[in-house]
């Protein structure tokens, strides 16, 4: 049987007919409001995507042991388009429901560095994610990352146009400079007829706080169309990093699936990340061996775990129809919820995160029991 390569190809033969409909009514909408089968969705939550957008993490610690700002910034500008190359794998996570958590820790064995990530579910209507991820070497501070995405979507029929708002906070404790940086627009094209694949584009700028340096990154728009000719750009990324002076001292190159190069204005040339990703044998969802690891049960993490949601689990197991009856469950629930809480006038109160009374961002308050 060939692989899955739209939503249709997921769903039975039941509900073709009902999402087909469901299609119609749809075109224009944002889909982050309409509920979606479960068929639709692999067995990971949209925070666990987040936390495997953070696979090549030693990249930020690479980047603290430069002695130049401007060659930090390589490594840091790898990670930034690293992080995106997870969405090779075009099916949908589970949507998060509100307060849900997620924490993951583990440790780089080439450097002996330990690194924790813990995100929660900030607001529903728009849907936020918060995330904050820190590393250390023994007792040695290495770095703190700081993320909170807002996702708005419009479906175009075949095609859903996606755009990506929030903030992206990194802190290098050797060199003691903080880096920001925003998101990009999407495009997912084939979402109902064709091979689904996902297109990144538009102007990416990592800003050093207080500091000249910074990097611009271009991530290339693929023709709707393509044909053999028109391929070339697809998942292309160029950027430049420029020194205090404003004068570019690397030329960076490659592609958000791949690999990036990074090439010095003396002609050196260095390759600075390479996606390792390689589907574990049987997977029915394509998974590396890091994302299978996402949920693997950790100890000590919060009731509210994405783990512990049972249409998640229901799907991991091969149980759709248990996973969409445990999904309206949870859609149920969250909407008593919320009817308590506006018949009540209270607002829902994050657990681990607060908006920034002074901005948009949202700030780590750290976990209950530390």
């Amino acid at each position: 049987m060939a692989a899955p390569s739209n939503a249709l190809d997921y769903a039975t033969d039941s509900q073709r007919q009902s999402i087909l409909q469901m299609i119609g009514k749809a075109i224009g909408l944002d889909l982050t409001t309409i509920s979606l089968p479960a068929a639709f969705s692999e067995p990971t939550t949209f925070l666990q995507r987040m936390c495997e957008a953070c696979e090549y993490w030693p990249l930020l610690l690479q980047a603290d042991e430069e002695s130049e700002l401007s060659d930090a910034l390589v490594w840091v500008a790898a990670f930034a388009v690293a992080q995106i190359a997870p969405n090779v794998r075009t099916r949908k996570p589970f949507n998060p429901t509100l307060g849900e958590t997620y924490e993951f820790a583990c440790r780089d064995e080439a450097s002996g560095a330990s690194m924790r990530w813990i995100g929660e579910q900030v607001s529903h209507h728009p849907p936020t994610s918060a995330a904050h991820m820190e590393a250390t070497r023994g007792q040695q501070a290495g770095f703190t990352y700081n993320e909170d995405i807002t996702v708005h979507t419009s479906f175009r029929g075949n095609s859903v146009d996606v755009r990506s708002e929030g903030h992206h906070t990194l802190r290098l404790a050797r060199l003691g400079v903080t880096c920001v940086w925003g998101g990009l627009q999407s495009c997912i094209h084939n979402v109902v007829v064709g091979k689904t694949w996902l297109d990144h584009f538009g102007t990416k700028e990592i800003r050093v706080q207080g500091r000249p340096e910074r990097v611009r990154l271009e991530f290339a728009r693929a023709e709707r169309w393509l044909g053999a000719s028109r391929a070339a750009n697809r998942y292309a990324v160029t950027g430049e990093v420029l020194d205090g002076s404003g004068a570019v001292r690397w030329r960076l190159q490659g592609r958000w699936n791949e690999a990036m190069t990074a090439t010095r204005v003396d002609g050196q040339v260095r390759e600075v990340w390479r996606h390792t990703y390689e589907a574990l044998p049987g997977n029915p969802w394509g998974w590396s061996r890091f994302t299978e690891q996402l949920n693997t049960p950790q100890p000590g993490i919060l009731s509210s775990d994405s783990r512990n949601r049972a249409d998640r689990a229901a799907m991991q197991r091969g149980d759709t129809a248990a996973a969409e009856t445990a999904k309206k469950e949870i859609e149920e629930r969250q909407r008593d919820e919320q009817r308590r809480r506006q018949a009540s006038g209270r607002a829902h109160q994050p657990l681990l995160f607060k908006r920034n009374p002074t901005g948009t961002e949202w700030l780590y308050l750290g976990r209950p029991d530390t």
